[in-house]
């Protein structure tokens, strides 16, 4: 008999002991190593209150077996391998299958048989420890092991919104701590493309059993054990929502919920641009994590290893599942960067008869609406200014100078142009770009340059630090001025200017402007209309009539009054009359005269 046959007979007898089940083992030892002549040993050992046993396989031909049923496992690599038992658990159908089929060597079919019958020995108690908490819809932490394996699909919460997203488990790691770790696989996106990466989720030691489908219990439950029809829609509709923000352009959207930045948390309510690549290049020193945006080598890297999803594989409902549940932009609203929740986003849906609300003379109306139209997305891209200037780059935009007293219809303008055209509006101040050259270099160059990537219209309100004509007697200003005209030349896109001013006007500006655009003060037919499209837009049917419109009023003005008197009339549960309005207008020229003349 060969040495192989003799191995064999003996483990043979030495299996036929009585086997004391592990956990007695424990009791009495930290580490208890049952050696044999046998082709593997049995290593139990305990680590506080978490006990642990493992197999030390010493015959190479079990160890090949077990490498091609386990190909992750790197202990199996080691020249004799301790593998955890547990381990083993998920794959006892493979290894019943393999040495049933796949085993052709009677030393070595045998050798797996004698590992199966020990396993299953030694699960036996976990086997009825399972069908009791399948029962129950129970788990306890020592359980954990067996129902958070690799490749099951989870649901788990976004840490900052508490939202659920979905995932694949791909690892886990319990030995020895009191944190049951769940390693999960997502898809996010790093300014280069969408990527496999992972997140960690941690269970806490806890006492007794805790139900498997209560996210205030368990951090982490398995798809398998609740009802996901209608949960996992949801999330699948979620992430098609994250792969259509960061497919192709930058995305424009509304959004209703709160920004994230860091630890700060703001609630909003508007318009955002979804744009990865700038938050990045903005925010410099925010930690992005897995979204961060990658460098050469890296790219290289995620390239070579297949983190990089291929293009014609992107746009399935797994890939959707499996999508993370934050992107990155601006809000206009607040003029802030920071991270958005997916599930909060909607598609804008633009006032498409703006211009027809915007109460200016016709002719005014009409070289705008034809300015409009120029910038549309067009089939032809050749624009007129690229063979007009001897410059390249030079004198391409289209800047829009609109002065006139306030409340008579500037900002409208700008609004209804962006509303038109299907883009973003960014409202800009002389405060936020900065009150000194360098800082408005700084600040204005960035701004140009991402409006443009965004085709935004910008408005610089009030800007009549940069518009008035230089002295010599203020240095500082002449600077200013001298950025803003060499930037504003350069500039392609749409920008207009308000002013309440129309004098004093640096030469040097006004040859910069493409159209000067005057507001006077509104006429009584200016104001009929004003108040009319306030009530249409309203759905009211109230009838406007002189006594409103003789009262000496901006827009902006008639705007507050219609609305203080909307929220009187319905706090009053009556509707709105001509009469309330007058109240409320008497009220305010009457406050408005004592401010005067206080």
């Amino acid at each position: 008999m060969d040495e192989g046959e003799d191995y064999e007979e003996d483990y043979e007898e030495d299996f036929e002991e009585n086997y004391k089940s592990f956990e007695e083992i424990y009791e009495n030892h930290k580490m208890f190593r049952r050696e044999t002549n046998s082709k593997f040993h049995v290593v139990y050992s305990k680590q506080g209150d978490f006990p642990q046993t493992y197999v030390e396989l010493i015959f190479k031909p079990l160890i090949v077996i077990l490498r091609k049923i386990l190909p992750n496992n790197s202990e199996l690599l080691n020249p004799v391998p301790k593998v955890d038992v547990r381990d083993l658990f998920h794959v006892m159908d493979e290894l019943r299958n393999t040495a049933t089929k796949n085993v052709e060597n009677s030393i070595n079919k045998k050798s797996l048989n004698t590992l199966i019958k020990f396993l299953e020995q030694e699960f036996d108690k976990i086997y009825k420890a399972r069908e009791i908490m399948l029962r129950d819809g129970k788990v306890s932490f020592s359980m954990l092991w067996v129902f958070y394996i690799p490749n099951s699909e989870v649901f788990y919460q976004c840490d900052k919104s508490g939202v659920k997203l979905g995932g694949i488990i791909s690892s886990v790691t319990y030995n020895g701590s009191q944190y049951f770790i769940i390693y999960i696989n997502v898809i996010n996106y790093d300014g280069i493309g969408f990527k496999h990466c992972t997140i960690i989720r941690t269970i806490n030691y806890f006492r007794g059993e805790k139900s498997f489908t209560e996210f205030t219990e368990l951090s982490v439950i398995l798809s398998s054990f609740i009802n996901i029809s209608n949960f996992k829609r949801d999330v699948i509709e979620s992430g098609k929502r994250f792969f259509s923000c960061y497919s192709g352009t930058n995305k424009y959207m509304n959004y209703e919920g709160l920004l994230y930045l860091g630890e700060e948390k703001i609630r909003v309510n508007g318009r955002v641009m979804i744009d990865l690549k700038t938050f990045a290049t903005m925010n410099p020193k925010h930690d992005m994590g897995n979204d961060r945006l990658p460098d050469k080598n890296q790219i290289e890297l995620n390239h070579k290893n297949g983190i990089y999803l291929k293009r014609n594989e992107l746009f399935n409902e797994n890939n959707y599942f499996l999508a993370t549940g934050f992107v990155y932009g601006f809000s206009f609203a607040l003029k802030k960067w920071g991270k958005f929740e997916v599930s909060k986003l909607t598609p804008i849906k633009f006032k498409v008869d703006a211009f027809d609300e915007l109460v200016i003379p016709e002719r005014k109306k009409e070289l705008l609406k034809g300015l409009v139209n120029y910038y549309r997305p067009r089939n032809n891209t050749t624009t007129i200014g690229d063979s007009l200037d001897p410059i390249p780059d030079k004198g391409n935009g289209c800047i829009i100078l609109c002065h006139g007293s306030p409340g008579t219809g500037k900002t409208l303008t700008a609004e209804c142009v962006a509303e038109s055209l299907k883009r973003p509006l960014w409202v800009l101040d002389a405060h936020e770009l900065g009150m000194d050259p360098v800082t408005l270099e700084d600040n204005l160059s960035k701004t140009l340059e991402i409006g443009y990537t965004w085709n935004a219209i910008l408005l610089l309100d009030e800007a009549d630090i940069y518009l008035e004509r230089r002295s010599t007697s203020d240095l500082k200003r002449n600077m200013m001025v001298c950025v803003f005209l060499r930037l504003l030349e350069y500039y392609k896109g749409i920008l207009f200017l308000t002013t309440n001013r129309g004098k004093n006007f640096d030469d040097a500006i006004r040859s910069r402007i493409s159209l000067f655009l005057h507001y006077p003060t509104l006429s009584k037919d200016d104001k009929l209309n004003i108040w009319k499209n306030f009530v249409r837009r309203a759905n009211l049917s109230l009838e406007v009539n002189e006594q409103l419109i003789e009262h000496e009023l901006n827009g902006r003005e008639i705007r507050n009054i219609f609305h203080i008197s909307r929220m009187i009339a319905d706090s009053r549960e009556e509707e709105l009359t001509t009469s309330l309005i007058i109240d409320i207008i008497n009220e305010y020229k009457s406050g408005l005269n004592k401010l005067d003349t206080s």
